[in-house]
């Protein structure tokens, strides 16, 4: 089969084809195919292999959304966007959920039909030229491919985002990059280093466990002698990502005191060891992820919250961009046969459309541990309808035997289904759980002197 592209609209109402045509033809975007009723649109597109399908939700009484499942089924790489003017709550959720790529409510603005198609438009050369990689990351035309090739995505607001990022990437001030937890802050800081050409390397640390001693001597370091046990001076991280990117992950945990050396960093590029009166200049770009909202934290100093809004990225969760589920699902399916040393199965249309009705609150990482638990219990040559585990179902609080559950019990549970999930894995439970693994130990140790007062 040869390469096709173009614009494939399907609706019927053929003023409105016929409209359309003349606006995307008229814009330079070609070919464009006209098809005015449900039944035939798949063998069009198995003829012409468009970029994208413009599709209208009610075609000859058919619901548009068993379409969309089809084409996403047959033709994941092909973009479809819905074009609808009904009404339904919820109906943009539903289409996204069935794999549509954008959805845009009728009546429109002919900009706003032209920006979208231009998105997908062109991208089927462009995988035949070799300028985008199959089933791999887009980020539209920055010029940065390589910087961002760990993040997988087709989202526009990411496309957005990684054009901001090449903007900034070679500014000397610091980045602060927002964001649920599991979303991929830590890819992002990677990906604003690889785009500066460092000659100094990557140095990440998570700062939510250090208390303000350790906070000190680990990015500061010390001078010989400084306390008991430090008889010899050591470099901190501040040091050690000289002429590269230190990024400090979760810094809305910091401690008051942190807060202030952090800002005196920041605004002097300068620092103390401990134990010394001597200060030493910085020459590291700052990168710090959050996934907090400093701007509404009373913890939080503003001086410092403003320092840090110069540059700003903000990445959405992965409910706001279901558009990437499939390709993230292939990614980790891919990548746990490997780490499991068995053959890649195939993935169903059941079983993507099962992993778009969820809601993530772990995002990105809570979706390869469920990717990669299923295909740990997959016993055929495909992933069909996923069979959770017990551990990963959440069951309402029974209020009438136990009582409803504290928080605290809760967060046991919910620590207690993590390794499960895990075999016990702690270091993995701990990155499901969006937590270091010093805090899942310190949780596990509290909940065993709990359980021994308890008992007597």
């Amino acid at each position: 089969m040869g390469y096709g592209g173009g614009v494939l609209l399907v609706d019927d109402d053929p003023t409105y084809l016929r409209a359309m045509e003349r606006l995307l033809e008229g814009a330079g975007i070609a070919p464009v195919m006209v098809h005015d009723k449900s039944h035939g649109a798949l063998e069009r597109v198995e003829a012409m292999r468009p970029d994208v399908v413009c599709l209208d939700l009610d075609l000859d009484g058919m619901d548009g959304r068993e379409l969309i499942s089809e084409l996403r089924s047959g033709w994941p790489e092909i973009g479809v966007v819905v074009v609808s003017g009904m009404r339904e709550q919820d109906l943009e959720v539903d289409c996204m959920r069935a794999g549509a790529s954008d959805y845009l409510p009728k009546p429109f603005h002919p900009n706003s039909f032209l920006q979208i198609v231009r998105k997908f438009h062109g991208i089927t050369a462009r995988r035949h030229d070799g300028l985008e990689r199959a089933e791999g990351p887009v980020v539209g035309s920055t010029g940065s491919e390589d910087a961002f090739a760990g993040i997988f995505t087709r989202s526009p607001a990411m496309r957005e985002i990684f054009r901001y990022a090449a903007s900034v990437a070679s500014s000397t001030l610091p980045v602060l990059v927002t964001g649920e937890t599991g979303t991929g802050k830590e890819l992002m800081a990677k990906a604003l280093h690889q785009l500066r050409i460092p000659d100094g390397p990557f140095v990440a640390i998570n700062t939510a466990g250090l208390d303000d001693a350790m906070f000190s001597d680990t990015l500061f370091g010390h001078a010989a002698g400084a306390f008991t046990g430090g008889e010899k001076a050591r470099s901190g991280l501040v040091e050690t990502a000289r002429e590269g990117t230190l990024f400090l992950d979760e810094i809305g945990d910091l401690s008051p005191a942190s807060q202030v050396k952090l800002l005196r960093l920041l605004q002097e590029n300068e620092y103390y060891p401990v134990g010394s009166d001597r200060p030493r200049r910085s020459r590291c770009r700052f990168v710090l992820a959050t996934h907090k909202d400093l701007a509404d934290d009373s913890a939080f100093r503003k001086d410092l919250y403003w320092r840090l809004c110069s540059h700003r990225i903000h990445i959405p969760p992965l409910r706001e961009r279901l558009e990437d589920i499939d390709l993230l699902c292939r990614h980790f399916v891919a990548e746990a046969a490997r780490d499991l040393r068995r053959k890649e199965p195939g993935i169903s249309e059941e079983f993507l459309v099962e992993l778009r009705s969820r809601a993530y609150p772990g995002n990105i990482r809570e979706l390869r541990g469920l990717v990669f638990d299923q295909v740990a219990r997959c016993a055929g040559t495909r992933l069909d309808a996923p069979s959770w585990s017990a551990a990963m179902s959440v069951s309402k609080p029974d209020i009438v035997d136990g009582g409803f559950p504290t928080l605290a019990e809760l967060q046991s549970r919910h620590i207690a289904c993590a390794l499960e999930m895990t075999g016990g894995n702690r270091t993995v439970a701990a990155e499901l759980l969006g937590i270091s693994r010093q805090t899942l130990i310190t949780h596990l140790k509290k909940d065993a002197m709990h359980r021994t007062s308890s008992d007597s």
